[in-house]
């Protein structure tokens, strides 16, 4: 599973660049990102994903939000934050029937803001990742937690990074930054100024990810930086990679079965079908593009036998009953009621020879 995060610092005017950087990492399986300044219910599009996101309502700034591919759909949950004032938002991803992935997105409060709500939002990150865990579940927080920590690269540790390794401590994570997995350091540069560089952009999880944890990349050389005409973020992007295999449902699709033998009446669909006439109007008007014309030809040709053609509804299977852990439940059930059956033959069989002997 890859995982691709950003502070965005305003998303709408970055939409063409996060496109681009999704087009060049094809294998991206989930966008986190921070910031993105949406507020009410905006949200954005981007071909093959699904927005899943959380807006500020009484300020502006800030966000965080989700695109999750569309084939993972089938098997994603969201659960968000019980705190309108904390801008994180968790997804619940279904690896297996007993293997279950919260991923979250946070966007943590500035170093000058009350300590007292920074102190209520790391207490809330406290409670949820400490529930996932009692549930069985693997842990992986994300986000510009706008704190510092001792390091060879940073000579001191912050507030907001106190708090940081004291939800690290409390709930036994791992800090990935400091894996030797990962490549690159710093996540924040000052646009102005490139000599301040700082790392407030973490990954955090569970002991139990960080077996199956394989790479992580700071962009520090930017090539997947998200720009807009006017501005660039400045935060470097991160690009993390897990050896998990997400279960990957494909959309349903109730299209009909057209009920055709040797005794089907093609006559009202031949009616309906003027190729002649479709041809002259459409040829005409895109003769520059056959692709769209073949599109529109195929789109008339599918109305015609909906309209025209005997339907059958087809035999709906759920996708779900096809993997490997729901067959082995359905062959255990099936084992079990046969012992029953067999278990309860035996007795009526002994009950029957005590009567014979009785009578």
């Amino acid at each position: 599973m890859k995982i691709f995060y950003a502070n965005a610092r305003g998303i709408r005017s970055k939409i063409h660049s996060l496109k681009s950087i999704l087009t060049d990492l094809h294998e991206i399986n989930i966008v986190a990102l921070a910031e993105t300044n949406l507020s009410g219910n905006s949200k954005i599009v981007i071909p093959g994903y699904k927005w899943i996101g959380s807006n500020r309502r009484n300020k502006e700034g800030g966000g965080v939000g989700f695109l999750v591919k569309n084939s993972l759909l089938g098997n994603t949950t969201i659960s968000k934050m019980p705190c309108n004032s904390t801008e994180c938002l968790w997804l619940k991803i279904t690896l297996s029937l007993n293997q279950v992935l919260c991923i979250g997105i946070f966007y943590g409060k500035q170093e000058n803001d009350k300590a007292s709500t920074v102190f209520d939002d790391y207490e809330l990150l406290k409670q949820d990742i400490l529930a996932f865990k009692a549930a069985g579940y693997q842990v992986l927080l994300t986000g510009d937690f706008n704190a510092k920590i001792t390091s060879k690269y940073e000579n001191h540790t912050s507030r907001n990074g106190k708090f940081l390794l004291d939800l690290v401590d409390k709930c036994n994570l791992d800090i990935l930054n400091q894996s030797v997995k990962c490549q690159g350091v710093f996540t924040r540069v000052n646009t102005k100024n490139k000599a301040q560089k700082s790392i407030i952009d973490y990954a955090i999880c569970t002991e139990s990810l960080t077996t199956h944890f394989t790479s992580m990349y700071i962009d520090t050389d930017e090539i997947y930086k998200l720009t807009g005409k006017k501005s660039a973020s400045d935060h470097n992007s991160i690009i993390l990679d897990f050896k998990i295999q997400p279960r990957e449902i494909p959309p349903i699709q109730n299209k009909p079965y057209f009920k055709i033998n040797e005794n089907t009446n093609w006559a009202p669909f031949k009616e309906s079908l003027d190729v002649t006439k479709f041809t002259e109007t459409y040829l005409a008007v895109n003769h520059k593009d056959m692709s769209d014309l073949y599109q529109q030809w195929l789109n008339k040709i599918n109305q015609v036998c909906e309209k025209t053609l005997p339907k059958s509804n087809p035999t709906y299977k759920d996708p779900v009953m096809s993997f490997p852990e729901v067959k082995v439940a359905k062959n255990a059930k099936r084992e079990s009621k046969k012992h029953f059956e067999s278990s309860i033959a035996t007795k009526n069989k002994t009950i029957s020879q005590m009567l014979k002997i009785v009578i």
